[in-house]
């Protein structure tokens, strides 16, 4: 559930860090993946932490961002006047539309800088639910692979 590779599928890369639970282990997996742009699914419970210079490595490094949980509306606030951003009410709507926002040579990045507790019984359960999301996805759509 850190930087693991889980799919590759018309040329766009799905990695699950599930276990970014904090903003500086979701900064980290941005710069990890540089210069691909990335599209990223984030957000969760908060921890009271401030996520004013994650905003600004998202704002940096990422095409769209997709958020769920608790932490969308705060970190929709800081991000949305610089680059797209949607919402998402489960991981299944989320990688939907990242797939929808993700281009060839691109990375769509689960690094949620959130715990995981408000939709989830921790980060492994969220990043299955990623895993199994992005499965139906590329099973039911032409030139993927996992």
């Amino acid at each position: 559930h850190r930087l693991e590779t889980i799919a590759d599928r018309d040329g766009v890369r799905w990695i699950n860090d599930s276990q970014a639970t904090i903003p500086v282990a979701a900064i980290a997996a941005l710069e990890a993946f540089a210069p691909s742009p990335i599209v990223l699914i984030a957000g969760g419970q908060g921890k009271g932490l401030d996520y004013a210079t994650f905003a600004d490595a998202v704002a940096q490094r990422c095409r769209a961002v997709v958020l769920i949980g608790e932490t969308a509306a705060e970190l929709e606030r800081l991000i949305r006047d610089r680059i797209p951003v949607q919402g998402a009410a489960s991981m299944e709507q989320a990688v939907t539309l990242a797939a929808a926002a993700a281009r060839p040579g691109d990375v769509v990045l689960l690094s949620p800088a959130a715990t995981s507790f408000d939709m989830f019984t921790d980060y492994a359960a969220r990043g299955d639910a990623f895993r199994e999301a992005v499965a139906q996805l590329v099973t039911t759509a032409p030139g993927g692979s996992l």
